[in-house]
């Protein structure tokens, strides 16, 4: 009976401890993300501001796109895994 108890801790502790990493992970995509959408954001300002207006279009859109995909595709895979 003991053993199973140990057994049953110790598969609890794993699933403890590999949910956090999954949120420490997820956690980070995110904040990376962030910084690369508000780059090529900025960018696209910079080629705005220096008279560029197609280059800062399709960076700008191909960024929020991009980003948009990602967070929606993301979400349709979660439920099935």
């Amino acid at each position: 009976m003991r053993l199973t108890e140990s057994e049953a801790a110790h598969r609890h502790a794993l699933e403890t401890q590999a949910l956090a990493a999954s949120e420490r992970i997820e956690a980070r995509g995110q904040r990376y993300g962030l910084l690369i959408g508000l780059a090529a954001l900025a960018v696209a300002g910079m080629a705005l501001f220096l008279g560029h207006e197609k280059a800062a279009m399709t960076i700008g859109g191909t960024t929020v796109v991009g980003l948009a995909t990602v967070f929606v595709v993301g979400r349709w895979k979660k439920p099935s895994e």
